[in-house]
């Protein structure tokens, strides 16, 4: 019985592997990613400052200094709300709906919302955009979270 699950795990394995999405598209959905990533974060400065405005007009003063450690904060809160928000609720973020790819687990399942909370940290580990670079079409924030992208 062991054995018969075994072969079907490895089965299922291997056609996964066949459906993975090409590295044009997972390129296509970093780039524009990064775009949409740069909309959604200046929308959401933007309704931050309505929101302080209204709650603490003093606190404002934040926006006006040079600080790189706050920018960086704000940058990967709605790095954060974006991809853990869109890939939690549909499995893809708005590139991957553009290229028709989603992410799934390696067992060919939707994972849940702490393998995407995941998912998303590792996204803003130092060079996790070089570790596609090797011969698999995957990165860090992939094989950490045991996920992978296919086609849909």
């Amino acid at each position: 019985m062991e054995l018969k699950e075994q072969h079907e795990l490895k089965l299922r394995e291997n056609e996964i592997l066949n459906i993975m999405a090409s590295k044009d598209k997972r390129f296509a959905n970093y780039l524009l990613d990064i775009i949409f990533l740069y909309i959604f974060g200046f929308v959401f400065g933007v309704i931050l400052g309505i929101v302080l405005a209204i709650v603490s007009p003093e606190s404002l003063t934040i926006f006006e200094e040079d600080n790189k450690l706050f920018e960086y904060i704000l940058g990967f809160i709605a790095g954060m709300i974006y991809y853990s928000s869109l890939e939690s609720l549909t499995g893809r973020t708005l590139a991957k709906f553009i290229t028709k790819t989603k992410v799934i687990t390696k067992k060919g399942e939707k994972p849940n919302f702490g393998t995407i909370l995941i998912r998303s940290l590792c996204r803003f580990v130092p060079f996790e955009a070089l570790s596609f670079l090797g011969a698999e079409c995957t990165g860090w924030h992939d094989r950490w979270s045991k996920t992978i992208v296919v086609n849909a």
